[in-house]
């Protein structure tokens, strides 16, 4: 795109805002919607002036003819596609028109685990049997990334009655995929390619402005771009490219007849003319101030010790190519420069504390934060100075980290929720149609969702409906669990877990969190420090050790009997035990008794008895055996060295 480019475009220059201007100048008065009639105003500032409907002189998004046919052919040839849909629903309308133009109904399609919802949202209305491929993890940010060519080539040949791949490509944190090579074997195997570019419209325009090529210059057949998120668009707006003659254009028409307002709102297309006009005058000049900004910016983060900028700062070289090259050492085809990903996981900070730190003492505030990363978006529209003040803030955060023990730093690896095996039963939408029951996630192993479950942002599934519920950590029947904690198990050694707490304590100086039973209960940090977590790891080993000279009758299995799970009888509600007359009653006589106080062990601090629950056997059995223990037991009424309960006098 170059200035010769603007001059052959002369005519049609800002063709829509002009004629819109001049039509609102003229003498016709609107007997139509809108009801403000283009004069008053709910919010002072809001351009009602502009704000049209589909009338003759302004054209009809769905059957355009004259000033916004011509805005939409400006736009394709500024971006090198064969034809562009202006969208008012924001990508998500081009992600739904997509699914319906790639497939058939009750089709199959090749689709990337990290896609938007709006992509599962389209194979459920279509249908679709989706056949799912999962992005590369790095292990260092513990981020998805690209999707790579060889697992497309083997996805056609498991599933070759696919019609297509959907991919994400730059993702939420700037990753770029080989879309040229994917799109080679995609039309090898008869099939289309749509890429989700919704992160990437700035791709592609100036070359000198050293950001990556569009997936559409790439041999994508279709792709989407939100101008809001990286150009001058107003929110909501973005751009739908089609190129070739793979696509069917009229599909993709009747699609988007479908999934659009049918009262589109003129000041959203005027946006998107506006950006396509201002890419033909300014676009080279604003993208290159753009990327020596960047330049700029890059000199400060390569001071940082401790926090890291994804592709930025020492991880990029100052060498040609320097772009490309930085991504390759993550194992990404391409990045986007523009993202900046802050990784916190060698500082005590998660992303959120960042965040939150940055908003608070800095005033800047951030596209979101995730586990141990925050991302900040740059555009075009950036003030130059406050981007160095951004790089400034980074500096000084980093450096009072000096002042930090080392071992409040440590690294942080992030577990990966997309690669795992996925295996989808049936379609989405048989899924959602589907009559449900609502199943507790420590059940839930095996059973098929009939929902979608996300975080957002960035809004990537973590199951959707008619995938079956699998998670590694379930063989314990968990859906999931936390690491960071080390429960010890004590019932095949002679030990208590209160034995085994007060040996680390006496002999290693560990001191745990709690022991209960045949358990004792270690927590870690990101405070920890690696050498002591080794020198715990070395304890425990020493411990095992010393039981290989332990005769077997010493050791034996036991099976601790759970004080939750028996038959729990509550005769009356809590409120109305505690406030009943009440009898003091030992353990031994008990059983039958109501309880009008609550009894529990601390820690963890879960009753074992309750007001108004009938006081069986098994409760007994378990307050006789934690005081044996010398637990701490813990009575709301009773004195706590006496082995008596409070219970509901009776009356005979």
């Amino acid at each position: 795109m170059n200035r010769q480019d603007y001059d052959r475009e002369q005519e049609s220059r800002d063709a829509l805002a002009s004629k819109l201007r001049n039509y609102a100048a003229g003498p016709w008065y609107p007997m139509h919607m809108p009801g403000h009639k283009r004069r008053l105003s709910s919010v002072p500032g809001l351009p009602v002036s502009l704000d049209f409907t589909e009338v003759p002189g302004t054209d009809d998004l769905h059957h355009p003819e004259s000033i916004l046919k011509a805005a939409m052919e400006r736009t394709a040839r500024t971006v090198g596609a064969d034809r562009t849909w202006y969208l008012v629903n924001g990508s998500t309308a081009g992600n739904l028109a997509a699914v319906f133009a790639l497939a058939p109904y009750h089709g199959e399609l090749i689709v990337a685990g990290n896609c938007h919802r709006s992509v599962y949202h389209g194979l459920e209305l279509r249908d679709v049997h989706p056949h799912f491929i999962d992005p590369v993890m790095d292990p260092e940010y513990g981020i998805p990334t690209v999707i790579r060519p060889e697992d497309v080539e083997e996805a056609f040949r498991k599933y070759p009655e696919s019609s297509g791949v959907i991919l994400t490509s730059p993702t939420y944190e700037g990753v770029v995929s080989d879309i040229r090579s994917i799109a080679e074997i995609c039309h090898r195997h008869g099939g289309l390619l749509f890429v989700d570019e919704a992160h990437g419209a700035h791709f592609g325009l100036v070359e000198e402005a050293d950001f990556p090529e569009s997936a559409i210059r790439c041999g994508a057949d279709l792709s989407v771009q939100s101008a809001h998120k990286t150009l001058l668009g107003l929110t909501q707006t973005a751009f739908l490219h089609c190129r070739g003659k793979r696509i069917d254009q009229e599909a993709i028409q009747r699609a988007l007849d479908m999934f659009e307002s049918s009262s589109p709102s003129y000041p959203l297309l005027m946006s998107l003319d506006g950006c396509t006009d201002w890419l033909l005058r300014e676009g080279k000049k604003c993208f290159c101030a753009w990327r020596d900004h960047l330049h700029a910016l890059d000199q400060t983060l390569r001071e940082l010790k401790y926090f890291k900028v994804l592709c930025h700062g020492g991880e990029r070289e100052e060498v040609p190519d320097a772009r490309r090259r930085a991504a390759m050492r993550h194992g990404f085809y391409d990045y986007d420069p523009s993202k900046l990903l802050i990784h916190t996981g060698n500082t005590p900070y998660t992303g959120e504390d960042l965040s939150r730190i940055l908003a608070d003492r800095f005033h800047f505030v951030l596209e979101m934060s995730l586990s141990d990363n925050a991302l900040a978006m740059t555009g075009p529209g950036d003030d130059p100075e406050a981007l160095r003040r951004f790089g400034e803030a980074l500096l000084v955060l980093d450096r009072e980290l000096d002042t930090v023990p080392a071992s409040e730093k440590g690294t942080r690896c992030l577990k990966n929720p997309l690669k795992r095996e996925r295996e989808q039963v049936m379609t989405l939408q048989a899924a959602a149609g589907q009559e449900r029951e609502m199943i507790p996630f420590s059940k839930a192993v095996g059973h098929v969702s009939c929902e979608s479950v996300f975080c957002y942002p960035p809004g990537i599934p973590i199951l959707v409906p008619g995938e079956r519920i699998r998670r590694a950590a379930m063989r314990h029947g968990f859906y999931d669990y936390d690491p960071s904690k080390l429960l010890i198990h004590t019932g095949n050694t002679p030990y208590t877990g209160e034995d085994l707490s007060r040996i680390l304590a006496d002999r290693f100086h560990f001191v745990l969190e709690m022991s209960l039973s045949d358990n004792a209960l270690a927590m870690t940090g990101p405070g920890d420090d690696p050498e002591a977590l080794r020198r715990f790891g070395e304890a425990l080993l020493v411990l095992d050790r010393e039981l290989d000279t332990v005769p077997a009758s010493e050791k034996g299995t036991r099976c601790l009997k759970n004080p939750l799970k028996r038959e729990r009888e509550q005769v009356m509600t809590l409120q109305a035990a505690a406030g009943q007359e009440r009898e003091m009653i030992p353990f031994s006589k008990a059983v039958g008794h109501v309880s009008c106080e609550s009894v529990f062990c601390y820690p963890p601090g879960i009753p074992i008895l309750v007001p108004g629950e009938r006081i069986s056997e098994e409760a007994v059995w378990e307050l006789q055996r934690y005081r044996a223990e010398e637990r701490e037991l813990r009575f709301s009424v009773s004195p706590e060295k006496d082995d008596t309960i409070a219970c509901v006098r009776e009356v005979w």
